[in-house]
């Protein structure tokens, strides 16, 4: 009796494991469902063309903006020989088109292929994925509400291929693997893409940056109105500079005081002076990049987090070297220099305030008596005048 029991138990078990054999294998078939299969192949061949037509438009577009800003730049150096701004740009714009061309050859390689596979794949369809093709685009295509429907282009659906599942299912494994390796190529380039834009976004900003450089028209018969128009000139700085009463003027965001001494121009800086030329070497291009800096702080709401996490990446006692026009040649060679170096610029102050402080800080101590506090055994406080000795022996008791 045991025996047959058991029997009948294992017989029951292995009816339970065969019914859910059969339901996992109906879901199975059920998802077999052929006809959606090609249609999600030929709606994938759809996106990718779409895209690489994005691609296309989206590469002749910047290779247009590139060449205008190649001829601009190369009209200026032809102007100035020595412009090593110009030179920098000219020399980053033409990388850039190199590469560009170089994307742009990709994508014309992709849309070939993807025109040879979809054309095969439209051959071995049958009529309903055709006419589900042309519902598909109608409905991407709808009209809007007040306005002409747009004409869409519909494919012909005329086929004489067998409608059956299982033909169905042999197209679509014949180019599911052929399409996916389409996709996989499409993510790559738009991976180089990426790459490209981060790669040459430094030289999209200077290129937006760099301004025509306005020369500095002096008041007739005011000598250090002259004097100063002729050295700013020399120096070809787009940077700011207004007049503001004689010898007064505002020089970017710092106001200044000039005057003539023994027949030089010279500017006031702290407690002395400095010539005019090299007061615009050393701070001309700080004031340059210091509104650059104001700039991008108002276009970014994310600049002082990031300002400040540099500003605390960099050492209070670092040093920073002098700046001039030999070293601070141009605009990436100011950059390299002094884009970590900003933050830690100090304010020029009176030398002679600091030596005084100086002097004062290296004088001895005075030999006179000083007060001193002695914590006794009770944790009571005592106080007393000391020597110069420093003994505390002759405290007294307040």
């Amino acid at each position: 009796m045991q025996d047959l029991k058991k029997e009948v138990d294992d017989a029951s078990a292995k009816v339970d494991q065969c019914e859910g054999l059969v339901n996992k294998l109906e879901n199975e078939i059920i998802e077999w469902d052929a006809l959606k299969k090609l249609c999600r192949r030929d709606e994938e061949l759809g996106e990718i063309d779409k895209l690489l037509d994005d691609f296309e438009k989206d590469i002749a577009q910047e290779a247009k903006t590139m060449g205008a800003h190649l001829d601009k730049q190369s009209a200026k150096l032809d102007q100035k020989p020595d412009d090593k701004d110009a030179a920098y740009l000219i020399e980053g714009i033409n990388n850039y088109l190199n590469d560009i061309d170089k994307l742009g050859t990709d994508v014309n390689y992709m849309k070939e292929e993807k025109d040879d596979c979809f054309e095969e794949f439209d051959e071995d369809v049958p009529t309903p994925v055709k006419e589900a093709r042309n519902r598909r685009l109608k409905s991407m295509f709808s009209p809007k509400a007040g306005k002409k429907a747009p004409v869409v282009k519909e494919w012909p659906t005329a086929s004489d291929k067998p409608r059956d599942m299982y033909y169905m299912l042999s197209v679509n494994k014949k180019y599911r693997q052929r399409i996916h390796d389409m996709l996989k190529n499409l993510r790559a380039i738009n991976q180089k893409r990426r790459d490209l834009e981060e790669k040459y976004g430094p030289l999209k900003r200077d290129l937006n940056v760099v301004k025509e450089v306005q020369m500095y028209k002096a008041v007739k018969g005011d000598a250090i109105d002259e004097l100063w128009a002729y050295h700013l000139n020399q120096h070809q700085l787009a940077l700011p500079v207004k007049r503001l009463g004689v010898g007064s003027y505002m020089f970017g965001t710092r106001k200044i005081m000039a005057k003539i001494i023994n027949g030089k121009l010279v500017i006031r800086v702290g407690g002395g002076y400095m010539s005019a030329d090299e007061f615009i070497e050393q701070y001309g291009k700080m004031e340059m990049l210091k509104m650059m800096e104001n700039e991008r702080r108002q276009n970014d709401p994310n600049w002082e987090a990031s300002s400040a996490g540099r500003r605390g990446s960099m050492t209070r006692k670092g040093s920073m070297p002098r700046m001039s026009a030999a070293n601070v040649g141009s605009i990436a060679d100011m950059k390299d220099m002094m884009k970590a170096q900003l933050d830690n610029v100090s304010v020029y102050e009176d030398r002679k305030t600091n030596t005084q402080f100086d002097d004062m800080s290296k004088q001895p101590r005075s030999p006179g008596p000083r007060k001193t506090n002695i914590v006794l055994a009770d944790n009571s406080l005592k106080t007393g005048i000391s020597g110069r000795s420093g003994s505390a022996g002759r405290s007294t008791r307040r």
